[in-house]
């Protein structure tokens, strides 16, 4: 249009409902001044946080029909529980009709410690972070970080060499007297990770925060080590870029010093090399036997020993070594690689990875088997070159890669017939769960005895009691409550069976955990009648 003439907008209004709850703390009170966050599903950032009152309770401005994921914060709190809510078309303008919805948050804790070397001497400039202890394992990169062209360049999938942890862990640097404060630490079961240069990296066994506690994991003692470095080439002596180097731990009585501290048979450090072909990894005194691996290329071994350390030659044993790969041959060479982890980016370590082909019976051999490592990088060997052949055989479509661990549902992905080669990168949904009762519809009283077959996505199937679990009522509290864990996100339908009442069905939509493990769908009451 000419400058200066305008055109008309028109603006469509349509009735909304209000929602409405409070946010308690792990002690059951409401939360003052928590904010909560009200957002489509998938989000827009539409709505401002709604602020709680003096009991916690909120009420958010009128919604549209749809459906939006309602989330709490504040300060030295961490979320438990947050919640998916679906707005009907509003008849009337202006109604508060939508059932109130509870949100939970848990106070913080506090790890304290102090972090010294092998003759007890403070180590100042030490990183130190915390880990969720059931889902990620020792295992650190220790390679220069890529510029952005360079990473840029790398295949899709590698991971990038990285000095710090995860975005959502907690980080410290230890003082002059080695002691180190992590705050604002969620509750639960954690690992402390001590992460220094010349020391090797330190892993403490698994440890419990209480809600608002504050743990002293005391004195950690490190060792000493030397940044090993190296470099991958080709057989024509080409630099390869994101090849994986593993350092395996030292053979039983060959003298080589280890780290105490690292839980026994946890994964060995590795490293990614770099666009030159160049890596790093810090290792203690003694034997070491690095692996080098790449798409394409048959493994190679080396043996390396690192002198010992003294207070003359401290980087004595930092000299280059060359990893050179041979080229892969023979019929079943296919290498299909990459890295695993879960939507809030967690590294699935030690997750089951296999492959198969399509239309394979249950319980069929796969095509190849391989446990993810600390960082969730995979490398499934001895693939076909190209999947073509195999999955014409069996009827065409995609090759199948599943993923199994103990804290998440099974996950199963379709490849393409060219993957072999290429990198995968594998996202398994955060799984949810379900708490709650079962209660006569007449009368209120609640049924002891019941049975439930779980439904979801894909085929996944669940079941209340859990007949692999062992035990009457596995996961509940009480002979009165049901629990479902580790159910793939989406619609399921359960049914109920009891005796004496009637089979009942209801569908519930399960969301994700705020962790694995926890419950996304708490307090549901489902009811029977009387047959």
């Amino acid at each position: 249009r000419p400058r200066g003439q305008s055109r008309p907008v028109e603006l469509a209004l349509v009735p909304g409902l209000y929602a409405r709850g409070q946010v308690i703390g792990d002690g059951g009170r409401g939360v003052a001044g928590a904010l909560v966050q009200i957002d489509h599903v998938p989000a827009t950032g539409l709505w401002p946080p709604q602020s709680t009152d003096s009991d916690g309770r909120w009420i958010s401005g009128p919604l549209a029909a749809g459906s939006y994921r309602v989330r709490a914060r504040r300060d030295g709190f961490v979320a438990r529980k947050a919640a998916t809510i679906s707005v009907p078309p509003a008849a009337v303008p202006d109604a508060i009709a939508l059932a109130p919805v509870t949100l939970e948050l848990i106070r913080t804790g506090k790890i304290t410690g102090r972090v010294v070397d092998e003759r007890g001497r403070p180590l100042v400039g030490a990183t130190v972070h915390d880990r969720l202890a059931e889902t990620e394992y020792l295992g650190v990169i220790w390679a220069r970080l890529p510029l952005a062209a360079e990473a840029a360049a790398m295949p899709a999938g590698t991971i990038l060499p990285s000095l710090s942890s995860r975005a959502t862990s907690r980080r410290a640097v230890s003082d002059a007297s080695g002691a180190f404060v992590l705050d604002d630490v969620p509750p639960g079961r954690v690992d402390v990770e001590v992460l220094n240069a010349s020391s090797v990296p330190l892993r403490t066994g698994a440890l419990t925060l209480a809600p608002g506690a504050t743990l002293d994991v005391g004195t950690l003692r490190v060792q000493g080590a030397v940044l090993f470095a190296g470099r991958v080439v080709d057989a024509d002596g080409r630099a390869v870029t994101g090849a994986r180097v593993t350092a395996a731990s030292p053979p039983s009585g060959s003298g080589a010093a280890t780290n105490g501290a690292a839980a026994a048979g946890a994964p060995g450090l590795y490293a990614v090399s770099g666009a030159e072909g160049e890596f790093n990894l810090p290792l203690p005194a003694g034997e070491h036997r690095l692996t080098a691996s790449a798409p394409g290329h048959r493994d190679v071994t080396v043996t390396v020993r690192v002198p010992p350390i003294t207070a003359a030659s401290p980087d004595a044993g930092a000299t280059t070594t060359t990893l050179r790969l041979a080229r892969g041959g023979g019929e079943l060479n296919g290498v299909l690689e990459g890295v695993v982890h879960d939507s809030e980016g967690r590294p699935l370590a030690r997750a089951r990875i296999s492959a198969h082909a399509p239309g394979a019976p249950p319980g069929a051999a796969p095509l190849a088997s391989a446990v993810a490592d600390a960082g969730g990088g995979f490398r499934l060997t001895g693939l076909p070159p190209v999947l073509a052949p195999v999955l014409a055989s069996s009827g065409g479509g995609g090759a199948i890669v599943t993923v199994q661990h103990d804290g998440y549902a099974p996950y199963r992905q379709v490849i393409a017939p060219d993957a072999v080669g290429a990198s995968l990168r594998i996202v398994v949904p955060i799984p949810g769960g379900i708490d709650g009762e079962v209660h006569e519809r007449i009368t209120g009283a609640p049924i002891a005895k019941f049975h439930i077959e779980a439904r979801g996505p894909d085929g996944a199937q669940a079941r209340f009691p859990d007949p692999s679990a062992g035990r009457k009522n596995s996961g509940g509290t009480s002979p009165l409550r049901f629990s479902l864990r580790r159910l793939t996100p989406g619609p399921w339908t359960l049914r109920l069976e009891a005796r004496g009442y009637r089979s009942t069905e209801q569908t519930i939509e399960v969301t994700p955990a705020t962790s694995p493990g926890d419950a996304s769908v708490r307090e549901l009451r489902l009811e029977m009648e009387r047959s």
